[in-house]
Order: structure tokens, then C-alpha cells, then sequence
């Protein structure tokens, strides 16, 4: 989800949908010192936003500001670079950054951190008694994302899934990537790293469960899908820096993939 920034106001306004018994309402909230909200997520009576390397923990009943985590550094409590996601587990809050996983209670107090021997690993979910997560490896002037088990103390078990990435410094840089997500829920992880219409589960052990198989119809990557592409990056605030150089190496596929994202939501 790209978030748009207004850069001359401190205040983001919200509007949220809660469910009471069996009303559904609207309220609108201001969330002072919020300026480039990244993520958001919502826990029982806590709403999380997170900046970067801060995540601000607000209490739902009044917005109120309960409390703000993390600082950069390699201390207890501190986050390397960014935080990519949270994940909420037994009461406690897990929150992954660059090799790390740290443990907070859900009001943001420290209780521990957890670290991987295995380099560029990030991204845990908690299946069973394990994790699951992703590393970005270089192997033979490639690089590839790769989908590990790890045990619970973040040694990793096994490889499960891997696809290439579509990061290769100097030399190309693909359009239109195969979709490359991964999620974990009652205890199945769920990957899609497949150009066609697949989603792979796997079981708690990294063994394969089934496939999601669907036919469909091929969308050719045609010249307007190009043109837009370009426009993108030559516009874009971050990426029109680097356009000299990207649309010279900029690559499309013959067809879109045919999965863009997926939601899990319980069994669905």
C-alpha cells in the first residue's frame, strides 16, 4: 500500500470502521507527530503505526499516545535500518528488522530479541513452533528470495521455495516480477512465487500440502504497459533520480503474472 505524505502537517487522520456488538460506525481520529506512516496495524484495543524504524503504539478507546518503540542502533529495543513487519503472537508483539526479530508486550514494553545466524534473513511469522522467513541470497552473480524454516531460535532447518529476484545490480532490472509474498495462517504457510496462477501451502513442517491451481487468460505486456512503467520511475519522487540509468535496463516479460497480491483472512 503506497501512503501518500503531506509534508507540512505533523497530524494524520484516520478513519476507522469498528465493530460493536452489531453496529458497524465510523470514527475519525487525529494522530499527532505521525508524519510518513509506513504500515498500520490494529490489535485488540491498540492501533500500531509504523515510521520507519518507530513504531507508535495508540490506545483505540481515545487515540491517545500509549507509548513509541524502537530507535536505530544494535541495542536492546533498537531497529537496524527499517521495520519491515509486525506480527502479534501469545500476548506479545513481534517485530521484525534486518536480521532480528525483538519481542515487545502489546502497551510497547522490551522483554527480548531474537537473532539469525543466517545473513539477509528477515520477514519471520511464527508457524507451530517454528518461523518461517525470507532471505535474499547472491549466488552466481544472481540474486534470489528464498523461503526458509527456521527453529525457534532462528537457526534455519531447511530451504522450502525460491525464485529469482528481480535485483541485478547494473545489469537489469525486471518489470513485472512474479508475485513474491509469502504469509502464514493456522499454521500453513502459503507462498506465491509463480509467474502462472499458483499458490503452493505448505505444512508446519515445510513439506508441500496441496497447490491453488487456476486457469486464466495471458495478458500480453503490451507498449502501453511499457510507457507506464517509464513514467512511473522518470515521476516517481525516489526512483526519478536513478531513471538515467534504470531505462536502459529495464526488462518486460511477454505476459503479466497472473497473481498482483493476495489477503489472507481466517480460512479465506
Amino acid at each position: 500500500m503506497k501512503t501518500k505524505t503531506f509534508q507540512k502537517s505533523l497530524i494524520m487522520v484516520i478513519s476507522f470502521a469498528i465493530l460493536s456488538g452489531l453496529v458497524f460506525g465510523d470514527k475519525a481520529a487525529a494522530l499527532p507527530g505521525i508524519l510518513k506512516p509506513e504500515r498500520i496495524y490494529v490489535h485488540k484495543n491498540r492501533l500500531y503505526v509504523v515510521e520507519r524504524i518507530t513504531i507508535s503504539v495508540f490506545s483505540l478507546k481515545d487515540f491517545n499516545l500509549i507509548k513509541k518503540i524502537g530507535k536505530e542502533g544494535e541495542g536492546p529495543g533498537e531497529f537496524k535500518e527499517q521495520v519491515f513487519n509486525l506480527h502479534f503472537k501469545d500476548g506479545q508483539v513481534l517485530v521484525n528488522s534486518a536480521g532480528r526479530v525483538t519481542y515487545f508486550s502489546e502497551d510497547g514494553t522490551y522483554i527480548k530479541e531474537e537473532k539469525s545466524s543466517a545473513p539477509g534473513t528477515g520477514s519471520f511469522l511464527p508457524v507451530k513452533d517454528k518461523f518461517v522467513g525470507l532471505q535474499v541470497k547472491g549466488e552466481e552473480g544472481k540474486f534470489f528470495k528464498i523461503i526458509s524454516l527456521f527453529d525457534a531460535n532462528f537457526q534455519k532447518i531447511k530451504e522450502i521455495y525460491r525464485i529469482e529476484d528481480d535485483f541485478r545490480p547494473g545489469k537489469e532490472m525486471r518489470a513485472f516480477i512474479e508475485p513474491q509474498m509469502f504469509d502464514v495462517v493456522d499454521n500453513k504457510i502459503i507462498v506465491t512465487f509463480d509467474k502462472n496462477f499458483v499458490i503452493t501451502v505448505f505444512d508446519a513442517a515445510g513439506n508441500v500440502d496441496f497447490t491453488i491451481k487456476r486457469k486464466y487468460d495471458r495478458i500480453k505486456v503490451s507498449d502501453a504497459h511499457k510507457k507506464a512503467v517509464h513514467f512511473f520511475y522518470r515521476t516517481d519522487p525516489y526512483y526519478k533520480q536513478y531513471y538515467g540509468r534504470l531505462k536502459n535496463i529495464l526488462t518486460f516479460p511477454d505476459y503479466l503474472p497472473a497473481i498482483r497480491f493476495f489477503f489472507l483472512s481466517g480460512n479465506k
